[in-house]
């Protein structure tokens, strides 16, 4: 590993889902009309700040399709995406070695599912501007996103050695 190397780890809960019809699956909730509007504001946001990856993991799930669409308008077109089902009822664990199996990608963005997103980032941050670890161990919001920066690649990302570079959180207001 060189050691001026480093990589970056974008972790974003998907938007705001609907609950589920009676008798329809957890899996294939879609956004509501305020998930779909966050999607789009976090897409404005992530150009503002420069944001994108080499690539995207993102859950099968309806709810974390749905909220890469809202902001693939902010990715390259060509960007590689590949949907993973392990995700959906993964646990942080899950995540990381998702994460850390992502050969050759300096910034990958993992779209995922609240509890596993939250734990995933508060294990990895191990410093980072304290306003913004504040922010992050308040809770980790429908389309949040957890930017974390490392020393080295994505193979070796471990527990507290991440620094928080950015939390973001839609604006209820806009």
């Amino acid at each position: 590993m060189d050691p001026t190397s480093s990589c970056r780890l974008l972790v974003l809960r998907h938007a705001h889902a609907a609950w589920p019809s009676p008798g329809a699956r957890d899996f294939d909730r879609a956004l509501d009309d305020r998930g779909r509007a966050d999607a789009v504001q976090l897409s404005d946001t992530l150009g503002v700040h420069q944001l994108t990856a080499d690539r995207v993991l993102c859950s099968s799930a309806r709810r974390t399709r749905e909220t890469l669409d809202g902001i693939r308008a902010a990715l390259p077109a060509d960007m590689p995406i590949e949907f993973c089902e392990a995700l959906y009822a993964g646990g942080p664990d899950v995540y990381l070695a998702q994460a850390r199996a992502q050969q050759g990608a300096a910034s990958l963005m993992v779209i995922g599912h609240n509890p596993a997103v939250e734990e995933l980032a508060l294990t990895l941050v191990g410093g980072g501007d304290p306003s913004l670890c504040a922010r992050l161990r308040g809770g980790f919001p429908t389309c949040a996103l957890a930017v974390i920066s490392f020393h080295g690649c994505l193979a070796d990302i471990a527990h507290g050695k991440g620094t928080l570079t950015h939390f973001l959180v839609p604006d209820a207001s806009a």
